[in-house]
């Protein structure tokens, strides 16, 4: 009797530990399919969104490539007056700013902005002297500094406020905007 009792005990762990095991591999079964089939479903709710926006965009677009348009008939007009000026030149920047938000998005628009003024920026630097030296690559020697101007302390002490200026102008364009104006480029 006592042997057969210890046969059974010896027994009942390994079975135990196989309908576990059979178990957590049902389980990890079941969430694998669930986890499929959510992917699937939730993969063509973001196609279906997806191709909503870009609908949208493109009826936004259309409607900013009009705009567009009109601005830039209305700054021609003027042009052709002799009366372009500041406000037609404003239109005209708009116009454009309008055609690029149409053609690449929201996102694309203000990254397109931010990179137009880092650009000015550069060449506002460039144009002052501030930023001599290396110049663009493969043109051996660089752009030459300002003349006149001396060179105060080691490299970058004497340019930090330029630096600390151009980034502000950088992280707001329409500060960057009334300095260009202001400097005629």
């Amino acid at each position: 009797m006592k042997a057969l009792r210890s046969r059974e005990e010896s027994l009942l762990l390994p079975v135990l530990l196989l309908l576990l095991a059979l178990l957590l591999l049902a389980a990890a079964a079941r969430r694998a399919f669930l986890l499929r089939l959510l992917l699937l479903l939730r993969g063509d709710g973001v196609h279906q969104g997806d191709a909503a926006g870009r609908r949208h965009q493109l009826e936004l677009g259309a409607e900013h490539l009009d705009e567009a348009a009109a601005a830039n008939a209305a700054v021609l007009a003027r042009r052709q007056q002799g009366e372009v000026g500041a406000v037609g030149a404003q239109l005209g920047q708009r116009g454009g700013q309008q055609r690029v938000a149409a053609q690449v998005g929201p996102a694309g628009a203000a990254r397109h902005r931010q990179q137009l003024a880092e650009r000015q920026a550069r060449q506002l630097a460039e144009r002052q002297g501030h930023l001599g030296g290396a110049g663009r690559a493969g043109d051996g020697a660089g752009q030459p500094r300002a003349l006149g101007r001396r060179r105060r302390g080691r490299r970058g002490e004497g340019h930090q406020d330029v630096v600390e200026n151009l980034l502000h102008q950088v992280q707001h364009p329409e500060v960057l905007h009334d300095v260009v104006e202001q400097n005629g480029i």
